[in-house]
């Protein structure tokens, strides 16, 4: 189903909410938020037209964050939402605004707070896209709670391990040769051999990207 369905199935009043732009497409769903009491820090579509209401000052952190506008906004075309706080922000490596609504108002959350408890949220969507395209852990063996939860670990288990074995990070090539070993193409000596093959060839990329 979709995931802003799966959600309303499981909001508990008065807790907080992080979330990306899929969940700030629906203005309906802050009105249920407020309803229960329940705080957020949602991303909005960057098409999303909002009036500003109020302006709030920007600390000389902020801006130097990169936050170009922290807002009390009405959202939509014809006001839809209702009043809401826009906080703007852009960073050295970004190659767009990210516009993030709040619940909370400005003595509650300031702009810096707001951004740091979206890149939280930011460093979860990290684990999980290095846990599904690395690992990879890309498709559920099972829709238990459970047994989600047995294979995560194992993913874990497994990375933790070459990790132990190769002193660093898995990455792809890695994870895609212990694959081809436990298909029996190659054995454990053959494994370790490849897989030191692999890093020698990382070390020497890197080290012609120094020079």
């Amino acid at each position: 189903i979709c995931e802003r369905a799966a959600m309303r199935r499981m909001l508990t009043a008065g807790e907080f909410y992080l979330g990306d732009r899929n969940y700030g497409a629906d203005f309906g769903l802050f009105d249920e938020l407020d309803a229960l009491g329940c705080g957020y820090v949602l991303r909005l579509q960057n098409t999303v037209k909002w009036e500003v209401i109020e302006s709030h000052p920007l600390s000389p952190e902020a801006i130097a964050q990169g936050v170009t506008l922290d807002a009390t906004v009405r959202l939509g075309h014809r006001g839809a939402g209702g009043v809401r706080r826009i906080v703007v922000f852009k960073g050295p490596k970004m190659s767009e605004e990210l516009v993030l609504i709040t619940s909370e108002p400005v003595d509650i959350l300031s702009a810096l707070e707001v951004i740091g408890l979206y890149r939280h949220r930011w460093k979860v969507e990290m684990f999980f896209r290095w846990l599904k395209c690395v690992v990879p852990c890309r498709h559920w063996f099972a829709e238990s709670r459970e047994g989600v939860l047995i294979q995560i670990y194992l993913c874990l288990i497994k990375a933790l391990l070459l990790a132990e074995l190769t002193g660093r990070k898995p990455n792809k090539s890695m994870m895609e040769l212990l694959q081809w070993h436990q298909l029996g193409e190659f054995s454990d000596e053959e494994l370790v051999r490849l897989l030191a093959a692999e890093e020698a060839l990382r070390a020497k990329r890197a080290a012609k990207t120094k020079s």
